[in-house]
C-alpha cells in the first residue's frame, strides 16, 4: 500500500458550513452526497498500528463527526475505512447510494444521546437527636438496614428509568454493559420531539436519582454511531484498490 488514501468519516446529504474548529478535514462531492474525509497517511491499516496511535486517530475521527452531527443528517461510517483515491470514493458511493440514501432519510429526523446513572457518595452513617445509647444504636441499625436496601431500590429504579427511556427511543436502545462506576448505561435515538420528553424525564426522574445517590446524567447529541448499518452491506469496510 503506498501514496496517499482517502478517509471516509461520515456522509452528510448537503454542504453545510465548514466547522473550522473540527480537526483538519475535507468536505468531498460525491454525488447526492458530501463525504467528509481526511488523508489517510500511514503505510498500514488501522490492525497494524500501535494502540495509543489508534486511539489518537480513532478520537480525531469522532470529533470530526462530532462537529456535524448536531446540525445536518450525518451517517458515520467506521473508522479506518479509506479508498485508495476520490474517484474510487465517488464511484463506490454511487454504486451503493439507495442504501445512503434511505439511511440518511432516517437520520434527518433522529440524533443520538447517552443516558448513565452513576453512584455518588453517600453521607457517612450519623445519629441524631439520640437521647439514649439505645436511641443511638437504634439509629445506627436502621441507617444500616437503609443501606442494606439500597442496591435493590437501586435496581428498581434503574428498571423503571430504562423502561421509560425504551419508550422514548425510536430504535431498539443499546444497552451496554455497564462499566465501573455506572449503572446504567443506554444509547438512544430519538426524534427531534423525543428530546425534549427526555429532558422532561430526567427532570422528573433527577430528585429521586439524588435520593438514591446516583447521579443521572445525560449527553449528546452524539453522531449516531448506534444507527444499524447491517443494511448497507459491503460499503462500510475498507475499500482500497
Amino acid at each position: 500500500m503506498s501514496g496517499t488514501l482517502i478517509q471516509i468519516h461520515g456522509l452528510l446529504t448537503e454542504l453545510p458550513p465548514r466547522k473550522a474548529a473540527a480537526p483538519s478535514h475535507d468536505l468531498v462531492t460525491a454525488g447526492s452526497f458530501i463525504a467528509v474525509t481526511s488523508p489517510w497517511t500511514m503505510p498500514s491499516g488501522v490492525n497494524d498500528l500501535p494502540p495509543d496511535e489508534v486511539a489518537q486517530m480513532a478520537l480525531t475521527h469522532h470529533g470530526i463527526l462530532q462537529a456535524y452531527c448536531a446540525d445536518c443528517a450525518l451517517l458515520p461510517l467506521r473508522f479506518g475505512t479509506v479508498f485508495s483515491s476520490i474517484d474510487c470514493l465517488q464511484k463506490t458511493l454511487a454504486t451503493h447510494a439507495p442504501r445512503y440514501e434511505d439511511a440518511l432519510y432516517r437520520l434527518s429526523t433522529i440524533r443520538e444521546y447517552s443516558v448513565q446513572l452513576l453512584p455518588r457518595d453517600l453521607p457517612p452513617l450519623t445519629a441524631t437527636n439520640a437521647e439514649t445509647g439505645r436511641d443511638f444504636l437504634s439509629q445506627r441499625q436502621d441507617a444500616r438496614n437503609d443501606r442494606r436496601n439500597l442496591s435493590q431500590r437501586r435496581r428498581a429504579f434503574c428498571e423503571k428509568l430504562e423502561t421509560r427511556l425504551c419508550a422514548l427511543s425510536t430504535c431498539p436502545p443499546g444497552i451496554a454493559s455497564p462499566k465501573a462506576g455506572r449503572l446504567l448505561d443506554m444509547t438512544l435515538l430519538l426524534t427531534h420531539a423525543h428530546t425534549s420528553a427526555l429532558q422532561d424525564l430526567a427532570s422528573r426522574y433527577s430528585d429521586d436519582a439524588q435520593t438514591l445517590g446516583l447521579a443521572l446524567r445525560i449527553t449528546g447529541p452524539w453522531p449516531a454511531y448506534s444507527f444499524d448499518l447491517d443494511s448497507l452491506g459491503q460499503e462500510e469496510r475498507s475499500h482500497v484498490t
